[in-house]
């Protein structure tokens, strides 16, 4: 009875440790706060600004810009969440992708994932 236990617990201990290194290895740099600039650049790329960009990756140089491409449904999302949120005055959140993922533009961050947190 006892060996069953352990064994529980250790598994337990295995499944939360494995999720704490997976969000470790998916975020990047960070934002929160109000959308204050929105672009949307040649090859489908939306560059927006939303409060201060910290962590960011080495790849990332200009200010506290982010950037994503229009061309997936989830840069299509991201991009209708951006414009409902700076229309609506709303705070969002922003996480970077993988780190040192600038794939839209080549000197601004990838958002991984974002919300509107106000």
């Amino acid at each position: 009875m006892k060996a069953a236990q352990l064994l529980k617990s250790f598994s337990l201990c295995a499944l939360i440790a494995s999720a704490c290194t997976s969000e470790l290895a998916y975020a990047g740099g960070s934002s929160s706060g109000q959308v204050t600039q929105v672009l949307v650049m040649s090859g489908d790329v939306v560059i927006f600004t939303a409060g201060p960009h910290s962590g960011k990756p080495s790849c990332s140089t200009v200010g506290d810009d982010w950037a994503f491409s229009l061309s997936t449904v989830t840069g299509i999302a991201m991009y209708k969440l951006i414009l409902y949120a700076q229309s609506r005055g709303k705070q969002i959140s922003v996480i970077g992708n993988t780190p040192g993922d600038c794939s839209a533009w080549g000197d601004r961050e990838a958002p991984g994932y974002m919300w509107i947190s106000q």
